[in-house]
């Protein structure tokens, strides 16, 4: 016996997804349609935040190797 729940259910994710991937901006793109300007400008804010935490994690990774090698005074205090 076909259990019609699991089949329905999946026939509606189906529906779904494919709403999804007409509506999506990237197929938008795809035929010549500019991505609205909220999206642009989530984009850009977006690589800015990307380009900030690499920047910081650079910084700490060198800030750790100094404190490593002992380049730099690092006093830990004891509780």
């Amino acid at each position: 016996m076909v259990d019609r729940t699991t089949s329905w259910t999946r026939f509606a994710a189906c529906q779904r997804h494919q709403w999804r991937t007409t509506t999506s901006t990237a197929s938008m793109a795809s035929r010549g349609i500019p991505p609205p300007s909220w999206e642009k400008k989530l984009y850009w804010e977006v690589k800015a935040r990307e380009r900030l935490q690499v920047q910081n994690d650079k910084k700490l990774a060198e800030l750790s190797d100094q404190e490593y090698s002992r380049k730099i005074d690092v006093d830990v205090l004891k509780a």
